[in-house]
């Protein structure tokens, strides 16, 4: 076998590998795509078109009798009048609901104690609702000194029946952070509708994912377009070799 044959073998091998490892490079491994992404809410409202007429709206609004968001060691004591409520039209409110929670007082070796008493009041009438100690009858978490505890005391009278609440909470050996008592009751409310009033009947925000390209890298794409270009260079010089070849006489 001539030289020149034997170049013409080594470069066609060159040239087929560059060119396939090159067209494989573009197609499989060329363009690098980056992805990013993103939640998104979206709110979506329902509306509805009230027409003229007379309608009554129901709401459930919470009562607060008495709340303390700051330490307090020594008795303590609320005055709550149910007329100062801007509502009318109201049932409900059989409970009163009560959670607190404290930790025990520093240098105190007696057993904890956290007394209530509520009176609902009509003029000078008082009646006990509540006599309670909160440690010992409410469902108590004990834990490193602190104490936690939530009840429902349900009343045979609504609370909108009396005029006004006398609250007393009397900490013994306890440092109170936070307290509060509480109820509800869902009030009526009648209104006339003249015209036809369009109104927000819902709102259900919804959350997408969305995937959006952040980059694009064509290094490799590159890389590939130049080796398939190299190996079909070497290729037509092969072929040019091989025109030698075979002209030779």
């Amino acid at each position: 076998m001539s030289r020149l044959m034997l170049l013409f073998f080594i470069l066609l091998i060159i040239s087929l590998a560059l060119v396939v490892t090159g067209v494989y490079i573009v197609v499989y491994r060329g363009v690098e795509i980056g992805y990013t992404t993103y939640f998104i809410t979206i709110p979506e409202y329902s509306f509805e078109t009230l027409m003229p007429g007379s309608y009554i709206r129901t709401e459930v609004y919470g009562i607060e009798l008495a709340s303390i968001k700051r330490d307090i060691f020594e008795p303590v004591n609320w005055i709550y009048r149910t007329t100062d409520l801007p509502w009318r039209n109201c049932t409900g409110a059989k409970y009163i609901g009560v959670g607190f929670a404290s930790r025990l007082a520093a240098f105190y070796n007696g057993t904890p104690r956290l007394m209530l008493e509520i009176y609902g009041c009509r003029g000078s009438y008082c009646e006990l609702l509540v006599s309670s100690d909160l440690i010992s009858d409410t469902i108590t978490v004990k834990e490193l000194n602190r104490y936690y505890g939530k009840t429902d005391y349900k009343l045979q009278n609504s609370i909108l029946d009396y005029e006004y609440f006398n609250i007393t909470l009397v900490p013994i050996g306890l440092v109170v952070e936070d307290f509060g008592v509480v109820s509800d009751a869902t009030c009526y409310f009648k209104y006339e509708v003249s015209t036809p009033v369009l109104s927000v009947k819902g709102y259900d925000p919804k959350t997408y994912l969305i995937t959006i390209p952040t980059y694009v890298n064509t290094f490799l794409l590159q890389i590939g377009l130049a080796l398939s270009i190299s190996g079909l260079a070497l290729m037509l010089a092969s072929l040019y070799i091989l025109i030698i070849i075979r002209t030779k006489p």
